[in-house]
């Protein structure tokens, strides 16, 4: 796990749920490999696959004498699989690792999900966004 500074919150926050991602033991009952990326890979191989998307950061006020700020963190992952219980696997594994890792710097306050399907290519492909909103006090 990297340590976390202002300068660089949020290369560090990224690698971070990288790292953390890429840790799990996934189990599928369909014992297929994940592909954990920072894009969605447009490949019927690529299937089942972990998305990260870029980090948020929102700045809150100053505290009266300008010590101190609060920083909330929002983070998106997405899930996508041909199999709906390849996906919620994959979904409850993701929010139990980081409902549970320690992140020195800053506190995991919410989570969230979406859950859709699309059909590209006449392909079923069932989809689940997972949102993770951290607050940072700098």
């Amino acid at each position: 796990m990297v340590t976390l500074n202002d300068s660089s919150l949020r290369a560090n926050v990224y690698e971070t749920v990288w790292d953390l991602i890429n840790a799990v033991s996934w189990g599928l009952s369909s014992s297929a490999t994940v592909t954990v990326t920072a894009a969605f890979i447009d490949a019927d191989k690529a299937l089942p696959q972990v998305v990260i998307h870029p980090v948020d950061i929102d700045n809150s006020d100053f505290t009266f004498d300008k010590s101190s700020m609060y920083r909330e963190i929002r983070v998106l992952i997405e899930v996508y699989s041909k199999k709906r219980k390849d996906l919620d696997q994959m979904s409850d594994k993701i929010l139990s690792t980081m409902e549970t890792a320690s992140t020195p710097g800053m506190r995991l306050v919410d989570t969230g999900e979406n859950t859709a399907m699309s059909s590209p290519a006449e392909l079923k492909i069932h989809s689940k966004a997972i949102s993770l909103t951290y607050v940072r006090r700098s």
